[in-house]
């Protein structure tokens, strides 16, 4: 494979866009890709849900809380970065914002 070839695929599997809609209930997000002058379907948004605990003292008396981290999700009109399988057609994932 050339070097040409090889950026060629690589453009096709990581693109970067523009947010269009999002739909919260089914974390999906449509994104207008406008260096190729197309738009997405719905993509899944990658959840990343984290429980963080906290620790507030030191020492005998101290004491935790669990904090719960809402899940990231993009919003109109945010630059984000997308990751297509080599061979898809279509279907894609929103890995994250710009």
């Amino acid at each position: 494979m050339t070097e040409k070839e090889m950026y060629g695929a690589l453009k096709k599997m990581v693109r970067f866009g523009t947010v269009t809609s999002v739909n919260l209930d089914r974390r999906t997000a449509r994104v207008w890709f406008g260096d190729m002058g197309i738009p997405s379907r719905d993509l899944r948004v990658s959840r990343n849900e984290s429980t963080v605990r906290v620790q507030t003292g030191f020492g005998p008396g101290a004491h935790t809380h669990d904090v719960i981290v809402i899940p990231w999700m993009p919003d109109v009109g945010q630059m984000v970065v997308c990751l297509y399988a080599a061979n898809s057609k279509g279907s894609g994932v929103i890995i994250g914002g710009l």
